[in-house]
């Protein structure tokens, strides 16, 4: 086998003077493939914890202080719930006869109200199947178990700390934390209990375990291992049935959800940031009441696992590439060695996953990538070291997000134009939202969103490629994209603003395809565009990076697509953007002078209504002519002009008209307003009635009672974004 080898490697054409440098790249691409799949390793293993699904314990249900809460009238940030508030969610849940409720909170620091404090101890005293949290002060090393400052509290009470870590840190290369513990921070017959043992402890009326340095032995047999004193979590989902703090909170009834259940509450909304990266979906973050709701799913299950260690790991990947290329060397037909290679990583797989199911170990499974990597150097080596850069792989990279001609552009630059970090340079930034989204996700079945959101892309899309716009991202329903970058346009304020027009049309195929489901949800576009100097390049690691836009002029751009939802609007551009279009080509009327939030500068912001078309144009002038000839009561002449309005093909005359109007009664209105003639602006703006002149309205009456000092600078400063 190994003459075999040696002689395999000789017939391979590569001169001696080169065999050296070759060595050493191919070396130096190996232990590079190697440690990216090390990196790679925990976006892989999640595969796993897909085995578990049907394992979900259905007793399980999460009360979540999400993003509703915090946006709801009664509370506006996390601060301004009150323990009354904790009291009267309790016992709301406790109306429902739950199991037990878990409260993913700590309560060790005196209350702004007295009575409240008193009103949560009176709860918490009465009801021992509420568990509320304990922690570990990792600064001080100290178990934190007073509440409300008055002195230790040990009845009802959990650990809610959870630790993550990884112990495949090796050549100083530093791996994410995926992997979830909980550590024993007291140990005994009496101990702290991390807080979902307890709930299970609770839920199933068993007296306080014993812990030892290698398990938690409950009377009833049940024994949870230990592991250099913590445990680790398994996972199921990473959402449990869940229910809003704010509706659990002002609705008694939701009560009868909690008959019977295990009540988890803790937080879910972002901006708390109590939110991990675990094994479960490396690709985002997972709250942490659903790692504790998972822990405890653990124990009901007695699903435990382990994760094999770092000298297991490397063994097992050094002899699997091993194998790989020896079956590959010994075969006669380089692709009957491909195949045999991929057969045993396919059964290497298989064997990988009936480990973790029937004995609860995680055995890593990225030697695969490092195999596959290898077995594909070995085949194509003498075509690796010939070929240069690949023309097409640019091509495919960047034509996801820029038109195929900018694509081909980019390719004779050179791949070497594409290295980490940016630039600075004059770009125009757009950004998109679907007004009526969530209404729209809450009456389609998910296949059915997905459906249109696809179609919703695809045209938004085309369009933005058409206009030589380069796609920066998506967001949820959202769009980014800019002009200018990578390559010169010298009108890119004008492609900007064609390709908003351009995609309010083509909305009504996407409400056509919603109509045909049978769903009569409105949905419409707002749209922010913005012109200014940016950094634009690529951004983010070595091994991952994206092609965007940083910088002020970016934040103002989404900025102004939020601010439409003030005004009504549906396209708002910027002063720096509307200095920069051309005047004949679109309808546009300036809006208002503002500050958006964070800013103290001054900005006009102008509607984009629509375009400038050509002929009408010409039939509105001439409209006016004939309606001046008839005021002078020269008839023929007024008769002559009407006649020549309706030879002139057009479609859009009264509604262009109308547009027109309205744009020069609104700036008639802001002139008035700025000359501090309310009065007069008023009634200019109850005439026009849209929705940005019912909020000069609501100024006017304001500055009509209390007119403004000397020094008004007639600016509106948003305090939201």
């Amino acid at each position: 086998m190994t003459h075999k080898i040696i002689t395999w490697f000789r017939n391979m054409k590569i001169e001696k003077g080169d065999f050296l440098f070759y060595g050493i790249v191919t070396l130096v691409i190996l232990v590079l493939l190697f440690l990216l799949a090390l990196y790679s390793n925990y976006t892989i293993v999640s595969s796993y914890f897909g085995l578990n699904k049907g394992l979900i314990d259905k007793d399980i249900i999460v009360v979540a202080l999400d993003e509703e809460t915090l946006n709801s009238n009664k509370f506006k940030r996390y601060q301004d719930i009150t323990r009354c508030d904790y009291a009267t969610l309790i016992r709301n849940i406790l109306y429902g006869d739950p199991k037990v409720v878990v409260m993913d909170t700590v309560f060790y620091q005196k209350g702004e109200n007295e009575a409240c404090d008193r009103e949560l101890t009176d709860i918490l005293q009465k009801n021992p199947n509420v568990i509320i949290g304990a922690e570990y002060n990792e600064k001080s090393q100290l178990l934190q178990t007073d509440l409300f400052g008055e002195g230790s509290y040990k009845e009802s009470m959990g650990i809610i700390n959870t630790t993550s870590y990884n112990s495949f840190n090796v050549f100083n290369f530093s791996l994410p934390d995926y992997r979830n513990r909980v550590r024993l921070y007291d140990k005994g017959e009496n101990s702290i209990l991390p807080i979902s043992i307890e709930a299970y402890r609770i839920s199933h009326n068993l007296k306080n375990p014993n812990v030892t340095d290698s398990a938690i032995v409950f009377e009833n047999g049940t024994q949870i291992p230990v592991d250099d004193g913590h445990i680790n979590i398994n996972f199921f989902t990473s959402a449990y049935k869940t229910v809003g703090f704010i509706d659990v909170l002002e609705n008694s009834s939701r009560s009868s959800l909690f008959a019977g259940k295990v009540v988890f509450v803790g937080a879910t909304a972002p901006d708390i940031h109590d939110e991990f990266l675990t094994p479960y979906d490396t690709s985002t973050v997972m709250p942490g009441v659903m790692i504790h709701a998972n822990l405890y799913n653990t124990l009901t299950t007695e699903k435990f696992i382990d994760y094999e260690n770092l000298y297991d790991f490397l063994l097992r990947n050094i002899l699997l590439i091993f194998i790989c290329g020896c079956i590959l060397a010994g075969m006669n037909h380089i692709v009957y060695g491909v195949i045999s290679s991929f057969g045993i990583i396919a059964v290497y797989i298989l064997i990988s996953l009936g480990i973790f199911q029937y004995l609860g170990i995680v055995v890593e499974i990225f030697p695969l990538i490092v195999s596959y990597a290898v077995i594909s150097l070995v085949i194509y080596f003498k075509k690796f070291i010939e070929e240069r850069k690949s023309k097409d792989q640019v091509k495919a990279i960047f034509s996801r997000y820029i038109s195929e001609d900018v694509a081909n552009e980019l390719i004779k630059l050179g791949i070497d134009s594409m290295h980490l970090g940016g630039a600075e340079r004059e770009v125009t930034v757009f950004f998109s939202d679907l007004a009526g989204f969530t209404d729209l996700s809450e009456n389609l079945k998910p296949e059915e969103l997905g459906k249109i959101l696809n179609i919703y892309f695809e045209e938004m899309s085309s369009i933005i490629l058409a206009e030589k716009g380069t796609i920066d991202k998506f967001i949820g329903d959202a769009i980014m994209a800019f002009w200018n970058a990578p390559l010169d346009l010298p009108r890119h304020a004008n492609n900007a603003c064609t390709a908003a027009l351009l995609q309010r049309q083509a909305l009504e195929k996407v409400r056509a395809a919603i109509k045909e489901l049978g769903c009569e949800t409105f949905i419409d576009m707002r749209i922010g565009i913005n012109t200014g100097k940016a950094i634009i390049g690529n951004f983010g690691c070595s091994k991952r990076y994206d092609y965007t836009a940083l910088g002020d002029t970016v934040n103002l751009a989404s900025r102004l697509e939020s601010i439409n939802k003030q005004y009504g609007t549906n396209i708002i551009i910027s002063e720096d953007t509307y200095a920069q279009i051309g005047k004949d080509r679109f309808v546009v009327r300036e809006l208002d002078i503002i500050t958006v939030k964070g800013k103290t500068k001054p900005i006009k912001i102008y509607e984009l209504l629509g375009f400038n078309d050509r002929l009408e144009a010409e039939k509105i002038e001439l409209y006016r002519e004939s309606l001046k000839g008839f005021k002078e009561k020269k008839y023929d002449t007024s008769i002559e002009k009407f006649k020549q309005i309706w030879n002139i093909p057009s479609q859009n005359f009264i509604k262009k008209l109308k547009e027109l109007r309205k744009v020069e009664l609104y700036g008639q209105a802001i002139a008035l307003y700025r000359s501090r003639k309310f009065i007069e602006a008023k009634a200019l703006f109850e005439k026009i009635g849209d929705t940005p002149s019912k909020k000069f309205i609501d100024r006017c009456d304001e500055f009509i009672i209390n007119p403004p000092s000397e020094d008004w600078d007639m600016v509106y400063r948003f305090k939201v974004k």
